[in-house]
């Protein structure tokens, strides 16, 4: 998020560090694991060779959860459950 805003793809109503902080006390941060390494490095190819994107492909995956993105990348990979 910090960085969508520095780079100014995404405005927020408040300061970044304020905003951040708004959503940790609502939501649970999910470690970044060595499991979460692990299947981000395995995901099968043509997937993403950006490392963010895998990082965050893997951790919806371990943790079985939902991710929510616009990126058609990760959706048309159906390797974990996407909303949006």
């Amino acid at each position: 998020m910090a960085y969508s805003v520095f780079k100014e793809r995404v405005q927020l109503p408040t300061s970044t560090e304020d905003f951040i902080a708004a959503v940790q006390a609502k939501i649970e941060l999910a470690p970044f694991t060595a499991r979460i390494a692990l299947c981000a490095a395995e995901l099968p190819a043509p997937f993403h060779g950006d490392p963010m994107d895998r990082i965050i492909t893997a951790t919806a995956i371990v943790a079985d959860s939902a991710l929510i993105t616009k990126d058609e990348k990760i959706r048309d990979a159906n390797l974990c459950k996407v909303i949006w």
